[in-house]
């Protein structure tokens, strides 16, 4: 916020036009922020927000920004090695790799500051075609939704993907201070693009689609109505639940690799009852608290009804 930083990243039209040969103050060389420490992310963060808020004051939203949207996919490198953080055994949340990933977190929230300060013009609520961003809520939710991918990678155990998981990410997202029209517009989206990539495995069985399924059913539990998050989420637990039901046993059979990775954090799977199950510390009881999501039978395909490849 110091008068340097406001006079460069402040002038909206300056850095989008030095970015038309991409040579704006944020178009910054790959070779250069792959050395960034957290400190440094945090930093970039903090100008490209303030050329965030210049654009959405100056064009509400009406002006698609090269430059803007090409600052915000550099920030997902932030976290590109997250998945290291499963390795780590001991003080991951001091390691640099730790608080690069909490840095692109926070820059969520204060984009959201942003364009609370200066509301866009216009939104899509839905999305109709795949392909660019339509708009900066889009560009928002896509960020929110790679690092929901990010945190994935962390499967155990049971206290550092929870930590991760929900305290780090989805605390953040839809219950610590996220209210207002413009959490609740990115919170839908998210919750779609979360939505569209469980159920996108009836067609094409895939790693990525295992660990956002794993990540949702441990934030979010076995038994619906089991969170504490409200009505709003409702929809995606009960798709969340639901293709776990129907989907877990087909994956666990076609690829087995691909559905052991859908469990993490504290959910394992019991093959003599065919159920997954969520195990957690209940206070100072002795026994701990257990969930059970009771999966279907998988049916033998016979010569006139075959199975249907998933």
């Amino acid at each position: 916020m110091k008068p340097f930083s406001q006079a460069v990243y402040g002038n909206y039209r300056l850095v989008e036009g030095l970015g038309e040969r991409n040579g704006s103050p944020l178009d910054v060389s790959y070779e250069e922020y792959w050395e960034w420490d957290a400190r440094q992310w945090k930093a970039f963060c903090d100008v490209t927000r303030i050329t965030f808020g210049a654009y959405l004051k100056e064009t509400r939203g009406e002006q698609h920004s090269f430059v803007i949207y090409r600052a915000v996919s550099t920030i997902e490198s932030a976290f590109r090695d997250a998945y290291k953080l499963d390795e780590i055994t001991v003080d991951y949340y001091s390691t640099d790799i730790f608080r690069r990933f909490d840095v692109a977190v926070d820059f969520v929230g204060d984009a959201v500051d942003e364009i609370d300060k200066h509301p866009p013009s216009w939104y899509r609520l839905r999305k109709r075609k795949a392909g660019r961003h339509d708009d900066v809520f889009d560009l928002l939710a896509n960020l929110m939704f790679e690092l929901v991918l990010a945190a994935s990678s962390v499967r155990g155990p049971p206290d550092k993907a929870w930590s991760v998981h929900h305290n780090m990410v989805w605390g953040k997202f839809f219950t610590l201070g996220a209210t207002g029209p413009t959490w609740k517009i990115l919170q839908f989206k998210l919750r779609r693009l979360l939505y569209d990539e469980i159920v996108r495995m009836d067609k094409f069985q895939n790693y990525k689609g295992a660990r956002i399924l794993g990540y949702c059913l441990n934030v979010i539990g076995l038994k619906l109505g089991s969170s504490t998050y409200g009505r709003e989420y409702r929809a995606l637990a009960k798709t969340v639940l639901a293709w776990a039901r129907r989907g877990y046993p087909l994956l666990r059979q076609q690829l087995p690799d691909v559905a052991n990775a859908v469990l993490m954090g504290n959910i394992t799977y019991e093959a003599e009852h065919n159920r997954l199950v969520q195990t957690s510390l209940s206070g100072m009881s002795k026994e701990p608290h257990r969930q059970y999501l009771q999966l279907d039978q998988l049916v033998e395909p016979t010569e006139e009804s075959p199975a249907i490849a998933a």
